[in-house]
């Protein structure tokens, strides 16, 4: 073994310490002593460190919980009395704005699809009547009478002169220009064109009139006996 004190090798029984004469038995009491006291002061300060941290642990709980408390208190008293007016005039203005984008995005979607329609009538063009086309008196468009077509008769000026030969009284009182629309109202019902600008587009105004056949094209042929007698009587009174 060695001395305690020294450090000195000595025998296992020996008393006192050959190199410095250290009492051993009394100086292991000494080390036991204060090793007890040690581990008293140890164990001590241990519970103070614990009954500390205890301590610290339960503050920074209490802290937290204020802070919570005052957290919740704040959002409560802003919930209630928060101006809530600005924020929902702005969603009504983007809920406007949302709605008014999406009307002119059909608005233009329909304007696209009306602009390509236009397109395709245009594309269309209608070639006049050939030679080699024979007239058709089926496809001629001629006056039906009945309570129907009122509206219909109110657009010629001499409703019958196709259908009954017409007398000077219902000719004579009508003014030149009358007298000129009603001779060519009667080349109009077998859909004949017109050179004249004029007598074309009063005749496209007509909701009876459907022109096909070209002037180069039209017959005379085409007319009866009635129509032909109706346009004589209306000449004789054409100056």
């Amino acid at each position: 073994m060695r001395c305690p004190k020294c450090n000195h090798t000595i025998e296992d029984d020996a008393l006192f310490c050959t190199e410095c004469g250290c009492n051993i038995s009394e100086f292991e009491q000494e080390e036991t002593v204060s090793g007890k006291v040690s581990g008293a002061a140890g164990e001590k300060r241990n519970g103070k460190f614990k009954r500390r941290e205890k301590i610290s642990v339960k503050a920074l709980i209490s802290f937290l919980t204020i802070c919570l408390i005052l957290f919740a208190a704040g959002a409560g008293y802003w919930f209630l009395t928060y101006d809530r007016e600005p924020v929902t005039e702005w969603v009504q203005e983007q809920t406007v704005k949302i709605n008014e984008e999406e009307q002119q995005k059909r608005m233009n979607e329909i304007d696209e699809m009306i602009g390509d329609d236009e397109s395709e009538e245009e594309e269309q063009v209608t070639e006049p009547a050939t030679d080699s086309q024979l007239y058709d008196p089926a496809l001629v468009v001629r006056p039906i009478h009945g309570n129907e077509e009122d509206d219909t008769m109110q657009e010629y000026i001499l409703p019958d002169s196709s259908t009954r030969r017409l007398s000077d009284s219902e000719v004579q009182g009508l003014s030149q220009e009358e007298l000129r629309l009603a001779r060519n109202e009667i080349y109009a019902r077998h859909g004949r064109l017109f050179d004249d600008a004029q007598l074309q587009n009063y005749f496209n105004a007509k909701s009876w009139y459907s022109g096909t056949v070209s002037p180069e094209n039209f017959s005379e042929e085409m007319l009866s006996d009635i129509e032909k007698a109706n346009i004589d009587l209306i000449k004789k009174y054409e100056q």
